[in-house]
């Protein structure tokens, strides 16, 4: 968490740069963050086996008058949502790699070097 903005929000700013898309990011505001810590557990989860969690947002979802399609929808990683793992999974396949082979090859043909891993080296 403390590393993220080195790696996921740098990462999905210039994807979204590229396309000409303004990445907004609200809920990664330090007031936002500090606000979510301090709210009590019970406005968060409702219960242990609670799989959908963010109760509090979810509640405000359906006083906005969100419908229950989206208000009750589990999260999902973006990668899943959007069919990108599939679609990597296939194009690796069709070159005898594995998916993380294949975004190594895609990284050193694009950029000349290898990928840093997260520890930097």
């Amino acid at each position: 968490v403390v590393k993220l903005h080195e790696s996921n929000i740098e990462r999905d700013t210039k994807i979204c740069s590229f396309h000409d898309v303004e990445l907004r990011l609200p809920f990664a505001s330090y007031q936002i963050a500090k606000f979510a810590l301090n709210l009590p557990i019970e406005l968060k989860i409702e219960r242990r086996a609670d799989t959908l969690r963010k109760l509090v947002l979810r509640k405000a979802a359906v006083n906005m008058g969100l419908p229950p399609s989206i208000v009750e929808k589990p999260k999902k990683a973006v990668q899943y949502a959007t069919g990108l793992n599939d679609a990597l999974k296939k194009l690796a396949k069709k070159q005898d790699r594995t998916v993380k082979d294949y975004v190594n090859m895609l990284f050193v043909a694009q950029y000349g070097t290898k990928r840093k891993k997260r520890d930097g080296t």
